[in-house]
């Protein structure tokens, strides 16, 4: 990713840091920009996983957990970086779709709602994986 496109992501997840949404922490909250240079991308469990670009042109194979993402009643939530994600042991049918997360929750009454949210803070840096910083 060129050094502007960078630039560019950390002054849009600042902007967005300093703007209430919905009564949810937006500061760590940084859009993730993986999907712009690996393919192949797929979850098993709480793992993200793809085939990444390297700075040289090639791919390497790399994963990382998902973080801070929980099921809440059927609906997947965003919890924080700080956070394990929890939402793997209630949910299946996980996929990954760019850098959108999708299940089959469980709800509390037993039955099953299909969701979807976006994943943050995760990049990919000359082939790897890694948490936004």
């Amino acid at each position: 990713m060129g050094t502007r496109r960078r630039q560019f992501v950390r002054v849009a997840a600042l902007a967005l840091a300093v703007a209430p949404l919905g009564g949810i922490s937006v500061s760590a909250q940084v859009p993730s920009t993986f999907q712009m240079s690996c393919t192949h991308i797929g979850a098993a469990g709480s793992t993200l996983f793809a085939q990444c670009r390297r700075i040289d042109g090639s791919f390497n194979q790399s994963q990382i957990q998902i973080p801070g993402m929980e099921n809440i009643n059927g609906r997947l939530r965003f919890n924080g970086m700080g956070y394990r994600s929890t939402f793997q042991n209630s949910c299946t049918d996980i996929t990954v779709t760019g850098a959108t997360l999708s299940a089959t929750c469980r709800r509390m009454d037993g039955g099953f709602t299909q969701t979807s949210i976006p994943i943050f803070g995760i990049e990919n840096i000359n082939g790897n994986l890694q948490y936004v910083r």
